[in-house]
This record gives structure tokens, sequence and C-alpha cells, in this order.
């Protein structure tokens, strides 16, 4: 039951982003009449404005604005679900998607409640990480899942994204699980202001930008950014 219950939360919250995204099959009817501050991604520019996060082209990307729900790749549906709105380098040998989650407001957490009685959305990134975790390393990993996470200092935290909070977890696919048969690499970033929503970055890369990996990886660090 508890595993059912993980799989239909972190369902619940991918969607959450997708629904939003106006390249999905769902009709939205988005009565929010904000001006896009960055066109390319849709309606989810309107959560980064909600949420007070400032975006910045990284040098060396296109804005590609795909939405990828991985209809090819099983294990990565069911890690991931859908992820938005992607950023790819001038190289092609990285590329970056990403999920938003804007600060739940009451409605909304008493909503969640009645299926989860002890959600709070400050550990909304903690419980994704743990998901995915699960579904590439296995339960007794999830289990001890801080092992396999680096964790930014707060101080680092606040200098890269001025959050709270960090933390990345890298995976290296088996082979039948390469995205697009040449991307061998996730990194998994979440960054988390609290009360303010949280943003994760789920970045596929190559052999090659595996080998030069600080070239890209800079260059991302500088993408999102919470104004105070």
């Amino acid at each position: 039951m508890q595993t059912i219950k993980s799989i239909l939360f972190f369902f619940i919250l991918s969607n959450l982003s997708c629904i939003a995204q106006n390249q999905t099959n769902i009709t939205v009817i988005d009565e929010d009449t904000t001006a896009l501050e960055y066109e390319w991604m849709g309606t989810i520019s309107r959560v980064l404005t909600s949420m007070n996060v400032v975006y910045s082209k990284p040098d060396g990307f296109k804005e590609v604005g795909y939405t990828e729900c991985f209809k090819e790749n099983p294990k990565l549906k069911e890690a991931f679900t859908c992820v938005l709105n992607q950023l790819q380098s001038e190289d092609n040998q990285f590329m970056v998607y990403m999920q938003t989650h804007r600060l739940f407001n009451k409605e909304e957490i008493l909503d969640m409640r009645r299926l989860f009685p002890d959600f709070d959305p400050e550990n909304i990134p903690v419980n994704t990480m743990k998901y995915i975790i699960k579904v590439f390393f296995g339960k007794e990993k999830e289990d001890n899942w801080e092992e396999l996470v680096d964790f930014y200092s707060i101080k680092e935290a606040h200098k890269k994204f001025n959050a709270d909070s960090a933390m990345k977890l890298s995976i290296c696919l088996s082979p039948d699980d390469y995205y697009k048969n040449e991307y061998k690499y996730i990194d998994v970033l979440f960054f988390q202001k609290r009360e303010r929503g949280y943003i994760g970055l789920f970045c596929f890369f190559t052999d090659k930008a595996h080998s030069n990996y600080n070239h890209y990886w800079k260059k991302i660090e500088k993408t999102f950014y919470y104004e105070d």
C-alpha cells in the first residue's frame, strides 16, 4: 500500500506541472492574464513569476520548449513521468528539462491531505528524490537515500540559487535505458526556498559531455535564481 501511495503521490505532483504546459494533450483554461516573462516556457513562466524566480538563458544553449513524457523509455517514464521546457546545448551533447512546484495554497494542501494525511509541501523535493532513487537503484537504496545524493552546503545553496537547500543525484543509465540511444547519464538537481516552492532540473548528457562536465554544469547552475 505504501508503494502504491508513493507512486500516486509522485504522479500527482508531476502532472501538476505537466498540465500547465500548453504542449500536452490536456486542455487547461488559463484565467491568469499576467504577462509571460519567458514566452518560450508558456504558462510555466507564470509559475516562476509567482515563485519570484528569475531565469537566465545559459550561454551555448538553445531554448527548445519541448515537453518529454518518455513514451519510448519505460524506466525514464516511471522515474520522471513528464518533464518540461527543454534547454539543449548547441553541440547537442547536454540537455536539460525542468519541473516547477510553486507554493501550495491552503485549499490545495487540504485537498492533498485528504489523500496523504501527512502531506507537507516542503517535503516534496526529498520525497521526489527518494522515489527516483527507488526506481533506479531499488528499495534498499531508497531507505539510505542520503548516501547517493550530493548536498550543497547552506552557503553554496544560497550563493548559487539564493535557496535554502539544494541537492544533486547522479545516475549512470544501463544501455537499455539510454535516452535517445546516446544520452547515458542523468543529473537531477533540486533546489528549494521555503514557502516559495522548488525547482527540479533533469540533465541528460553524453560521453562527450561527461568528459567535459564542468563546462556545462557551471552554466546550468546559473540558470535559475530566487529573488529576495
